[in-house]
């Protein structure tokens, strides 16, 4: 069994609300995320530093250990704090993740440290497995103001999973939509209303 990361330590700047608590459906984008992805990992960890604002959800709240440094910096709370070997990292900002692509993705892990979707040439690291070997490369790259995700890969044995090996995953798309402005808010309200 592999761990479950949620990263909402931003300072939602460009939404001006916090992201992981805005209402897509019936549900707030964290509970949707923890119901689509609970039944295949376990033990879900939350990075936040406004810890007061996730009580009473079914998940392990820390604080980032490099506060103002990043989704890296949540990375390695996570892994840090994880009791499992793999985990996988998701943005609270991802209202629609896919639990068919959570499984192609574990379903590839061998020798790997960390497996990773691309879509249209681009890589999506915070939809992504990380092995916990990768722990102090991150704390290195941090400790050295290396805060892009990208770094971690490139230092790592990484996988990057295109979207055209992924046929059977017929939500891909949706699965990593990100809401950074309130217009994206809004196609993930109506997206939510149509039953994705």
């Amino acid at each position: 069994m592999a761990g479950l990361i949620i990263l909402a330590g931003g300072k939602s700047s460009r939404m001006g609300q916090n992201k992981a608590l805005l209402k897509v459906g019936e549900q707030t984008g964290l509970e949707r995320i923890l119901e689509r992805l609970s039944p295949l990992l376990s033990d879900p960890i939350l990075v936040t530093n406004e810890p007061h604002l996730y009580e009473g959800l079914p998940v392990q709240i820390i604080a980032d250990n490099y506060p103002g440094r990043g989704p890296v910096a949540g990375l390695e709370a996570g892994l840090v704090a994880s009791k499992h070997d793999w985990n996988l990292l998701v943005a609270c900002d991802m209202p629609f993740v896919s639990r068919k692509l959570a499984r192609e993705l574990l379903a590839r892990r061998g020798d790997y440290e960390c497996i990773v979707p691309m879509r249209a040439g681009r890589a999506h690291p915070l939809f992504a497995l990380y092995r916990r070997s990768i722990l102090p490369t991150v704390q290195r790259n941090i400790q050295a103001d290396v805060l892009k995700m990208g770094a971690v890969l490139d230092a790592s044995r990484s996988l990057y999973v295109e979207e055209s090996e992924l046929g059977q995953v017929d939500d891909f798309e949706d699965a990593l939509f990100n809401m950074n402005h309130p217009s994206d808010y809004e196609k993930a309200v109506e997206k939510g209303l149509d039953g994705a």
